[in-house]
């Protein structure tokens, strides 16, 4: 797997939740770990997914029409949940701005045009779960290996790079926002974080790198960026928002 620290790789299970959910089971019954660390005195909240956690793609419900807040997304036993957050960028219309793999079926085709704004911080990239666990890799280098996942995301821009922080991100920035990101540790397993204190985008590239371990991490989004906990150590019962496409880790 491009990009990814030499590891042995989680097997997997296909689950489904109905038609508008695909689940994505790591085999073996590990607990997650929640835990907040600290830097430059900003609270950053983080989850590693535990071998018994299914990690969970959605944007549309069974009417075709997009779900917006995680109480749609979730449904009506929250008790099944863990974590759920915002998993990219959408336009005014909640549809997804990149790629968008759910189901093995392609929604929306990877965006390799150039704007302005994050998402077209180049690289920007790709995370997702295929047959050999999870993916995380720049735009370019999935275009180049066609990787097969059964569900994925694209976002921008990269926040971690083959162990390197992201060339355009300065670490005396004076640009701080609420942040959200993803990436894969050198254990194999997922990673999300949150810091709702502004930070900047060199910090949270920081945590993953430094703290969590992640030769690769992705910036999920921003200021509107929510995620909903319920974990021994950690809880936000946030089940609101107006979002697109949503991640989520339910438990067995």
């Amino acid at each position: 797997m491009v990009g990814l620290r030499g590891v042995a790789l989680l097997s997997i299970v296909l689950v489904q939740y109905g038609s508008d959910r695909l689940s994505t089971r790591f085999d073996e019954d590990q607990p997650g770990i929640c835990r907040t660390i600290t830097i430059h005195d900003k609270p950053v909240t983080t989850y590693v997914l535990g071998s018994g956690d299914s990690l969970v793609i959605g944007w549309l419900n069974q009417h075709s029409k997009p779900h917006k807040s995680f109480k749609s997304f979730m449904g009506d036993d929250l008790a099944q949940w863990r974590l759920v957050t915002n998993a990219g960028m959408f336009h005014s219309n909640h549809h997804p701005v990149g790629l968008y793999i759910q189901d093995d079926s392609t929604y929306v085709r990877l965006d390799t045009n150039s704007g302005k704004g994050n998402f077209y911080m180049k690289p920007n990239g790709v995370f997702g779960v295929g047959a050999d666990g999870p993916w995380i890799g720049t735009s370019e280098t999935y275009l180049a290996q066609s990787p097969q996942l059964h569900l994925a995301t694209q976002s921008g821009p990269m926040l971690v790079i083959n162990d390197s922080i992201h060339p355009r991100f300065n670490p005396q920035s004076p640009n701080k926002n609420t942040r959200s990101g993803v990436g894969v540790d050198d254990q194999n397993r997922v990673v999300f974080a949150i810091a709702y204190k502004d930070i900047t985008f060199y910090e949270l590239a920081a945590v993953f790198r430094d703290s969590l371990n992640c030769s690769n991490a992705l910036y999920l989004d921003g200021a509107i960026s929510k995620m909903y906990l319920h974990t021994s150590t950690c809880t936000d019962s946030f089940t609101g928002g107006n979002f697109g496409p949503m991640l989520g880790v339910m438990t067995k």
